[in-house]
């Protein structure tokens, strides 16, 4: 039986893999000496790590200890528990138990207003008889030291108008209102 004729000419095609296992070397020891050369900052980890645990799971809803919102100084949570009873009373007064509700968690104080209590729909201009109770319960907030944040919704039905393209639009002149 002839012998088979060995072919000289055969090139190695997986050359190319010891190049690219030579630059990923190189690079996880730069990333390696990167990492070991910089300084970790751990509050300020912890602070992020707790933020991105609160967007992500939720919020605990009983509050420990201070909280701290921002602005001149922190309030205590028991000055949070009496601003909230006021806005209770307010709202059972007002009769508004249907479109105002009220929880103390890691934000603070927050007060969720439904938006048809305040707005027509497709619309961001605030009603008249609204305008009382917001100026009503402006008295009430403007006793806390700290900022106040002010998120505006939209409607669940999706709008596309000149003057609001899109939710995010009537949403942005909702909060803005």
């Amino acid at each position: 039986m002839p012998r088979k004729k060995i072919d000289e000419d055969h090139e190695n095609l997986e050359r190319w893999l010891l190049t690219y296992a030579d630059l990923i070397t190189l690079l996880l020891a730069f990333f390696i000496v990167m990492y070991s050369m910089s300084r970790i900052d751990s509050e300020r980890f912890n602070a992020m790590s707790e933020a991105l645990n609160v967007i992500l799971h939720g919020s605990p809803e009983v509050l420990k200890g201070d909280v701290s919102l921002g602005g001149e100084g922190p309030l205590k949570i028991k000055d949070l528990r009496v601003i909230k009873k006021e806005i209770a009373e307010f709202v059972k007064n007002e009769n508004l138990d249907s479109d105002i509700e009220m929880k103390l968690n890691q934000r603070g104080l927050v007060i969720h207003i439904t938006e048809s209590a305040f707005f027509e729909t497709g619309k961001a201009d605030i009603k008249q008889q609204a305008q009382g109770i917001l100026l009503k319960l402006s008295k009430i907030l403007t006793k806390i030291p700290n900022d106040i944040r002010i998120e505006g919704h939209t409607d669940n039905i999706p709008i596309n108008t000149p003057e609001f393209p899109s939710n995010w639009e009537l949403s942005t002149a909702r909060a803005t209102t």
